[in-house]
């Protein structure tokens, strides 16, 4: 070997191992910078994620019975950059068309930031002044953090978006969330207390089915039948009557819970929950009626004023609704007179009052309240009766509500092709429920202190294979059939929408030959969605549903 050969060998090898060190060590170095960055990364969430719970807890605190938040609290008078701001993230396409179009960034009322925040007097409104203070210390222990929390209004729609939005020098963290008060009607059926009426083997509820007490389901012999719920069943036990052995049982948590899956047809995720009681209906009333006051006004006031506002009626009335050529018309009667509300399909809350020979533009919010009996009917033959419109709507009585009419939303009577007279099955109910909550944006609120009742007419007539379209909210009283032990046998009773009522009211007799209705109660699941957007829907106070959340970490 010559001299000199293995001195450039070793060189080589050298040059070869400096090139692999430094290669190694970028990588490692990279993957440093990668690991810290993470650490970094899940650090601003963190804190991101907090101020989210914060936020959230804010307005939970701050929401009326009425899907409102209090407006002696939350103003949306802030204009600034840092609001305006949402509309400048990388969000997703859908996330940012929504964001552009369905809602109001030039104003929000901002919760929390470096440069302003809700005042102190106003978390101790909402009861959260300690929990403030623990927060505001909290942020005050990260430096040089930039913080921003704001709610923002969802146009036309009883729902709100939360926005949040953490920097620590170079990584910023923006979370959305979209969220309404959680309502009653999240349920097909909610009651207070279940007397000795049946739900029957032959009857399905198509929905979530609440109650705060024992339900009773009839088991009819010499049938494979069973009672169905599609949807979640919520109740503290059920009264199992089996009518070919005359026997009576008793199922909950307690007492053979696993029998209700062979004795039921439960198709709910999970299919039953054994709960105690929930909260009373009479509190919930007390605010809602409150709360409702503040959006109407005396119809006399209201036939003159160019303020957006609901109508509350001076007595007794009787409300007629049609549409004709794409103009809804509404028509209360009330004190001997007669009132033309109406408005094009699709365009409230522009709207026009006929009255006396009169006519004046209005602004009309949808809301109809009174302090006495309100009657929903038609001048048709009794057979023939029908309650069509458009928009979003709630009637509220502080006495009873009367429906003596079949009622059904304008576009679905239009696009779904179904016989008003005869019963409406399965299989086209899915045609209904898939065409409702892809395009119906119309909906309705019964509400009353008392009583929702169906008309039963002379001889004990009433309307036979019943459609009512429409929420129907009894606080103290029940959803009941006038007269219910008498008639004729009425078939099918179909509820499109959601039921709440503190006491169950009957609607039929339990047997195959006898008078009133069997139920097929089926769930709108808008409501799940925050999709219905009447401006007076029973809530529960201090209680929200989050319906959509987004996150869009930014870097450099």
């Amino acid at each position: 070997m010559r001299k000199g050969s293995i001195s450039i060998i070793l060189l080589m090898l050298l040059v070869v191992f400096t090139i692999f060190s430094a290669a190694t060590f970028s990588i490692l170095k990279n993957t440093e910078n990668m690991y810290f960055r993470k650490i970094k990364e899940e650090n601003v969430e963190f804190i991101a994620n907090n101020l989210l719970e914060f936020s959230i807890a804010t307005v939970k605190m701050g929401v009326d019975n009425s899907s409102n938040l209090r407006e002696d609290i939350f103003s949306f008078k802030d204009y600034s950059q840092e609001v305006s701001y949402i509309k400048n993230v990388k969000w997703p396409t859908q996330t940012k068309q929504f964001i552009e179009k369905k809602v109001d960034t030039k104003k929000a009322t901002i919760i929390f930031s470096n440069n302003k925040k809700l005042s102190t007097s106003s978390f101790e409104k909402l009861s959260l002044k300690d929990y403030y203070k623990e927060f505001k210390k909290y942020i005050e222990s990260f430096p040089n953090l930039s913080v921003f929390s704001a709610v923002y209004k969802i146009k036309n729609s009883g729902k709100y978006l939360l926005y949040v939005r953490i920097k620590k020098e170079n990584t910023g963290f923006n979370k959305i969330a979209i969220f309404t008060s959680e309502k009653l009607n999240k349920y097909i059926y909610y009651s207070q207390e279940e007397p000795l009426i049946y739900f029957t083997s032959n009857e399905i509820i198509y929905g979530p089915l609440k109650s705060n007490d024992y339900i009773n389901v009839y088991q009819y012999s010499g049938t494979d039948q069973k009672f169905t719920v599609l949807g979640t069943l919520e109740v503290p036990g059920i009264k199992y009557y089996n009518e070919s052995n005359n026997t009576s049982t008793t199922y909950d948590s307690q007492h053979n819970p696993d029998m209700v899956y062979d004795l039921l047809k439960l198709k709910g995720n999970p299919p039953v929950k054994f709960v105690d009681s929930d909260i009373g209906f009479t509190n919930i009333y007390k605010d809602y009626s409150s709360a409702t006051s503040k959006l109407v006004l005396p119809l006399e006031d209201f036939l003159n004023t160019s303020t957006e506002c609901g109508i509350k009626l001076p007595n007794n009335a009787i409300i007629t609704s049609k549409v004709v050529n794409g103009e809804n018309i509404l028509t209360i009667y009330t004190n001997g007179k007669s009132y033309e509300l109406s408005w094009e399909v699709g365009e409230l809350p522009k709207a026009r009052i006929r009255y006396n020979g009169k006519s004046n533009n209005v602004k009309f919010n949808g809301v109809i309240t009174s302090d006495y009996d309100i009657e929903l009917t038609d001048n048709n033959p009794l057979q023939k009766r029908l309650f069509t419109y458009d928009g979003n709507l709630t009637i509220f009585s502080k006495s009873n509500i009367y429906i003596n009419t079949r009622i059904v939303p304008y576009k679905t009577l239009l696009n779904v092709s179904f016989d008003l007279n005869k019963e409406i099955s399965l299989e086209k109910t899915e045609e209904i429920k898939n065409f409702v909550l892809n395009n119906e944006d119309s909906s309705l609120d019964l509400v009353a202190k008392n009583d929702v009742i169906i008309r039963s007419n002379k001889d004990f007539s009433r309307i036979n294979n019943h459609k009512i379209f429409a929420n129907i909210y009894s606080f103290n009283g029940s959803f009941r059939v006038e007269d219910y032990q008498n008639g004729q046998k009425n078939k099918q009773l179909f509820i499109f929408g959601s039921i709440m009522q503190r006491k169950r009211g009957p609607v039929g007799l339990v047997g195959q030959y006898v008078p009133g209705y069997y139920k097929f109660y089926v769930h709108d699941s808008r409501a799940l969605l925050g999709r219905i957007g009447t401006n007076a829907t029973p809530s529960k106070k201090q209680s929200i549903m989050i319906l959509y959340l987004e996150n869009v970490i930014n870097r450099g």
